[in-house]
């Protein structure tokens, strides 16, 4: 919070916080979380068309990872220090997260106003897997060197 302006006498005063972010004007925040909604609701603020907002994911994070039965007592335990380090960051850094939900909430707010907004998202996430086959097929045809050149 303060690479947005907020004072560092002003970290630990919720009350100051809150006051600040009611100051900070940005339109629209994407969160990477919910990117296809927010890359949707920004083509219809800015009137692009979908072909203006088509991208190809080159590494998916959100695949599920292995559930060899070896690494269930491992992945608990990665779990429960993930949870740990999480409530030791949101306590350490209290206004990164009051930022974070009010952004959140004024933008589910913002995206919950746009009529048909969920069939235009659906039909973006179609569209845009639909376009990563294609240009995945094409790297492996023709090779990575010869499709960036």
């Amino acid at each position: 919070m303060r690479q947005l302006g907020l004072r560092k006498a002003d970290q630990d005063n919720k009350t100051a916080i809150n006051n600040h972010i009611d100051n900070l004007k940005f339109d629209l925040v994407i969160l990477t979380e919910d990117f296809d909604e927010g890359i949707v609701l920004l083509k219809r603020k800015l009137c692009w068309h979908l072909e203006n907002i088509l991208y190809v994911k080159l590494r998916d994070s959100s695949k599920k990872r292995s559930s060899h039965k070896a690494l269930s007592k491992i992945e608990k335990q990665a779990n429960s220090m993930i949870d740990y380090m999480h409530n030791f960051y949101k306590e350490w850094s209290r206004t990164d997260y009051i930022l974070y939900n009010r952004m959140n909430n004024t933008f589910w707010q913002k995206y919950n106003q746009e009529a048909n907004i969920d069939e235009e998202v659906v039909y973006f996430k179609e569209t845009r897997m639909k376009e990563g086959r294609f240009c995945k097929g094409a790297l492996q045809f023709y090779g990575e060197g010869q499709v960036n050149k």
